[in-house]
């Protein structure tokens, strides 16, 4: 309106009378212009970095005010994605980022230079991190140190890429991120199909993936130890525990049957493949199905607030309700008496 306004203004035919001064006084233009609330800045620059997250995409409009930078750091920095020590070790020198950080991913060894400055980041509600670097003798005392620092702000967190999953971590994790709403951990996911079928065996015998029978007699038992490690987490909705409840044989077995560990692999040679692809391994599917839903049962007897338990799984079915095929996984929708 205020454009619209000035041309009328100086269209207006000149006269000295103090009338007309007042009649066509300016108006106080300032008072009039909108006010656009902070909050859609913050949904705006939120937006902009969404598909490109990289700080030339708000750059000039971080130099527009004062008012403007804080806005456009605290949405950059509201996520950290950190991949070297050194990267970690300069995002805690900058003023602000501590308060900013709402969701931070990285890999276990990049921590390891600041660990104590994880506590400090009081506003952090998820935390993702991978141990691809970890093997079965360091990444227990790897999460000990770390979780040891989780800021209690914490309602998710996410350990990727582990070698395996045992009472005592599921413990510390408990014990340490007492609020959270969503647990994530993963064993499985070293597990996909590489080069060729050596490479393939090599990350099966590198991760404990299947604990039954060999770290547990049953999936019941399994569930009951994990159950009993978890208890604490009284508001804990979301469970992923991303190991496989079939038997270790079944792999070993599919490996016997399947596997071609010609090297170097002939020309042509199809690629490696999990028992989710195999015919022959199709008929315990359903034994299988039977374990996972009976050990989620079990882990909701632990956990009063739990609404769903999802297990790594070599057979997801499409159209299955909870199942993801591409993933592997599969989700057990929890339903409780009262409901």
């Amino acid at each position: 309106m205020a454009p619209l306004l000035l041309a009328r203004l100086r269209a207006a035919p000149s006269t000295n009378s103090p009338k007309s001064e007042s009649r066509f006084a300016k108006p106080n233009l300032k008072k009039s212009l909108p006010y656009l609330p902070i909050e859609i800045l913050d949904y705006i620059v939120a937006f902009m970095l969404l598909d490109h997250p990289f700080f030339p995409t708000i750059e000039n409009f971080s130099l527009a005010s004062r008012q403007f930078r804080l806005i456009a750091f605290r949405q950059y920095f509201s996520l950290l994605v950190v991949r070297s020590k050194a990267h970690w070790a300069t995002l805690c020198q900058i003023l602000g980022v501590r308060s900013w950080a709402r969701t931070l991913d990285a890999v276990s060894t990049a921590l390891y230079a600041n660990t104590s400055h994880l506590a400090s980041f009081t506003h952090l509600h998820t935390l993702t991190i991978d141990f691809y670097a970890e093997g079965p003798r360091t990444h227990h005392t790897s999460a000990a140190r770390l979780l040891a620092h989780a800021p209690a702000s914490l309602t998710h967190l996410e350990l990727r890429l582990l070698p395996s999953l045992t009472p005592p971590l599921l413990a510390l994790a408990a014990a340490h991120c007492p609020h959270l709403r969503t647990l994530v951990l993963r064993v499985a996911d070293r597990l996909a199909p590489d080069c060729c079928w050596n490479c393939y065996d090599d990350a099966g015998s590198a991760a404990l993936h299947s604990p039954v029978p060999n770290e547990f007699c049953s999936a019941e038992h399994l569930a009951h130890a994990f159950g009993a490690a978890l208890a604490p987490l009284h508001v804990l909705r979301h469970l992923e525990l991303g190991v496989h409840l079939s038997p270790l044989p079944l792999f070993h077995a599919h490996l016997a049957h399947a596997g071609d560990f010609r090297f170097p692999p002939p020309p042509g040679a199809p690629p490696p493949f999990g028992p989710d692809a195999c015919a022959a391994c199709a008929p315990l599917a359903g034994p299988v199905r039977d374990a996972e839903v009976r050990a989620a049962a079990v882990l909701a007897a632990y956990l009063p607030s739990v609404e769903g338990v999802t297990w790594a799984t070599w057979f997801a079915k499409r159209g299955r309700e909870g199942d993801d095929v591409v993933r592997g996984t599969t989700r057990i929708r929890i339903v409780r008496d009262e409901e």
